[in-house]
């Protein structure tokens, strides 16, 4: 009766459920299976990948205090995940204490600190970040900070970030629903008779709800003042060049998807105006996230032969090549730069 998710994952054979089988306990066990998985680990993907070269995430100060570095808009992908996992690859000054690399969910309030030890050679480093359910919102803002003192300079290589699952593989689901929808016991299914019309409309029910789960499709954040005034090449707003994001595989309906701008005036406009976007941001605003357009909560995602182009809106083409998807977006536009950059879809 448990509501397992099979370790391993057997998908059902489709010669055996064909029209004019018998269709067995076995094939409906192994759909229950499936559903379960679902549930559990479904776009539990990065929603955040990020590298820097030439070590210019890098920080440290006499009083070792907490300075943002990023600050990143991710999706929340169902209210049963509330774990993630954070990975960093980083180093600290060889003859220093080491430092910490701290991750902040602003939803939750609540954080999780990556201890790194001292030493110049580039180490891997995880943590989970406990979340709690954030039910007021279909998103959550998440900071990395570094606190080292002087002569411990920590320096940040790569960092991703991603939900993991509501149990691993073996697992049984708790009996509460998911997102309103019910785990299955695999066990119970019965024996050889007709597929219950009630069990595939509580399963096509579900596939219709699970595949309105968002996944990241470009996550990017600029580094924050404190680093930047720290460290040589180190830039807080999105530069003129080529940014890269991977496209998902199966990719599912990218019609459209919400995009994010964390947006910071350039200088004491009377409107701070995002013009790309077609976003006022407000006089004397500073670092405020902003949809774009008036009342607009998505752009289309349109495609055009080889290349992408989002909206009807003043926006940059988005061309595809082989498995990435490539965004050239300028430095600034209007009065207003862009620190950061979010854009989920299904």
């Amino acid at each position: 009766m448990a509501n397992t998710v099979p370790n391993p994952l057997v998908l059902c054979d489709p010669l055996q459920v064909s029209t004019g089988r018998t269709i067995r306990a076995q094939q409906l066990g192994r759909l229950a299976g499936v559903h379960n998985w679902m549930l559990a680990d479904l776009r539990a993907a990065p929603l955040v990948s990020q590298t820097w070269d030439a070590s210019i995430c890098r920080y440290e100060s006499a009083g070792g205090l907490y300075v943002r570095a990023c600050r990143w808009r991710v999706p929340v992908i169902s209210d049963a995940h509330t774990s993630m996992r954070v990975l960093i690859y980083a180093s600290s000054t060889p003859t220093g204490a080491g430092g910490s690399v701290r991750f902040y969910s602003s939803g939750a309030a609540l954080s999780v600190a990556v201890a790194v030890a001292a030493g110049s050679t580039p180490t891997a480093y995880s943590g989970i970040l406990t979340t709690a359910a954030i039910a007021a919102s279909d998103y959550d803002d998440i900071d990395m900070e570094i606190s080292a003192v002087t002569g411990s300079e920590v320096t940040v290589h790569q960092v991703l970030i991603q939900p993991e699952a509501v149990v691993g593989m073996g697992a049984n689901l708790p009996a509460s629903l998911i997102d309103g929808l019910e785990p299955m016991g695999i066990s119970s299914q019965g024996a050889d008779y007709p597929l219950s019309s009630a069990m595939v409309i509580r399963m096509r029910d579900a596939a219709e709800q699970l595949l309105t789960r968002p996944r990241s499709l470009f996550c990017w954040s600029g580094l924050g003042p404190s680093i930047v005034s720290y460290s040589t090449g180190a830039a807080e707003y999105m530069q003129s060049y080529l940014h890269a994001s991977h496209i998902p595989p199966n990719a599912g309906d990218l019609s459209e998807f919400t995009v994010w701008t964390w947006c910071q005036e350039q200088g004491a406009a009377t409107v701070a105006y995002l013009d790309r976007w077609r976003t006022d941001i407000g006089a004397g605003a500073a670092r405020v996230w902003a949809q774009p357009g008036a009342g607009q909560t998505s752009q289309r995602l349109d495609l055009t032969g080889n290349l992408q182009r989002v909206g009807e809106r003043d926006w940059r083409t988005l061309g595809a090549s082989n498995a990435s998807l490539y965004a050239a977006f300028g430095s600034r536009s209007g009065w207003a730069q862009v620190a950061s950059i979010s854009a989920w879809g299904r």
